[in-house]
């Protein structure tokens, strides 16, 4: 009996030494699992937070692009606005480039045009100027054989002047022109009516002492009287064209010499003869448009 009671003791004490080694090495294994799930835990904890982190950055550059996006946008549509303004200054700017090319081509055309009008009045006048040249020289041949103080020929301003002295064409207080008046009037005559492109002026002086014959009114009437009878003995006798020429006294008005002296106004006397190109080609060219 007791024998058995010992065994069933023993068997006991195996028992619960083997229940003993089975429940520890659960328990081990159960503390190493949770110590497993603790550190897969503070694991996935840490990645929780790292994700965090990156979720808020990421959050953050939306936020940054969103504004990025919202500033481009209005940077655009300010970039738009300019270019259109910009464009419209182009426009405008091309448009008053147009007119100020047209303005300037206009400018141009006017400058040309002057420098051509005056490259033709400075041949015209060149020409004029040497016929008038070649006209004096043959005057100054054709009057040789009278004395200087009967004529003188000069050329001044462009224009010839002749001066003839009164006591050479007229007799004292006369407008008559005498035969040898007339035969130097011939001799002009022969060489001015070649020239159908000069024009010639006929002007009378007298000296200050007034006319004292009832031919004449006055001096003025004298100095136009004798200045006319030259005209008609070109025109009539000598066949100068009437076009080309005109009569004007001017009394005793226009002297070359002081009426105090007798020489002085011996001088003033006489008939002045002008001769001076026609200015119909230079009229027409200031005329042309």
């Amino acid at each position: 009996m007791i024998k058995i009671k010992r065994n069933i003791a023993y068997a006991l004490i195996i028992m619960l030494t083997f229940t003993a080694c089975v429940s520890k090495k659960k328990f081990v294994k159960s503390e190493n699992d949770r110590q497993a799930c603790m550190e897969r835990e503070i694991n996935l904890n840490a990645q929780n937070i790292g994700l965090n982190k990156q979720i808020e950055f990421l959050k953050k550059q939306v936020r940054l692009l969103a504004e990025d996006t919202t500033g481009l946008s209005a940077k655009i549509r300010e970039y738009e606005t300019k270019m259109l303004e910009y464009n419209q200054m182009i426009s405008s700017n091309l448009s008053e480039k147009e007119k100020l090319n047209l303005i300037l081509k206009k400018k141009n055309d006017d400058l040309k045009d002057r420098e051509r009008k005056i490259n033709e009045l400075d041949s015209i006048s060149k020409r004029q100027s040497s016929l008038l040249t070649d006209v004096m020289g043959k005057i100054n041949g054709a009057l040789v054989n009278f004395k200087k103080d009967e004529l003188t020929v000069e050329m001044k301003d462009g224009k010839v002047y002749i001066s003839m002295a009164d006591k050479l064409l007229f007799p004292s207080g006369s407008s008559t022109l005498d035969e040898r008046g007339k035969t130097a009037l011939g001799m002009l005559a022969s060489v001015l009516k070649e020239q159908p492109n000069l024009d010639m002026l006929i002007i009378g002086h007298t000296d200050s002492i007034p006319i004292k014959t009832n031919c004449f009114k006055d001096n003025w009437d004298l100095s136009v009287s004798r200045a006319n009878n030259v005209v008609r003995i070109l025109t009539e006798t000598y066949k100068i064209s009437p076009i080309q020429i005109m009569a004007a006294g001017k009394s005793e008005y226009s002297p070359v010499s002081t009426n105090e002296t007798k020489e002085g106004r011996a001088l003033n006397r006489r008939i002045e003869i002008v001769i001076l190109p026609r200015l119909d080609e230079l009229y027409n060219l200031i005329q042309k448009k």
